[in-house]
């Protein structure tokens, strides 16, 4: 459960997101959640979303891959921790964006994971055009 300071500037980002962005609901709760597991683990280390240093970010994306998070997963929780620091830059809550200069993680696309024998598979039926 995230501190009372790191509650605080969640519900106003999330109030933000609502009101002045008119995200879905569901997108709010998805950046509640992604955004409430990095409070949790800044928590452990004594520090709250508005101490967050860069290292914690590195040691946050660190974590989820130690824990097998897919990389598309790792990246959604940092765009909204992206957009969480951008917003408090902006309401002056921060003098420092830790998300920046944080590479996003790179996945590959669905035609990159094919191997050789599979795409082979697919594209033998296909006769070449007559010439």
């Amino acid at each position: 459960m995230p501190s009372e300071p790191n509650t605080r500037v969640l519900s106003r980002f999330l109030d933000y997101l609502k009101i002045e962005k008119g995200l879905a609901p569901l997108t709010v709760s998805a950046y509640a959640t992604d955004i409430g597991q990095f409070a949790e683990f800044l928590a452990k280390r004594k520090r709250t979303l508005l101490k967050a240093r860069r290292s914690d970010m590195r040691n946050f994306i660190q974590q989820l891959f130690a824990n097998s998070v897919d990389g598309r997963s790792v990246g959604r929780k940092l765009s909204a921790l992206r957009h969480l620091y951008r917003y408090l830059l902006l309401d002056k809550l921060i003098e420092h964006d830790p998300t920046l200069n944080i590479d996003s993680p790179k996945h590959q696309g669905a035609c990159a994971r094919r191997n050789g024998s599979h795409v082979e598979r697919l594209t033998s039926g296909l006769r070449s055009p007559a010439g």
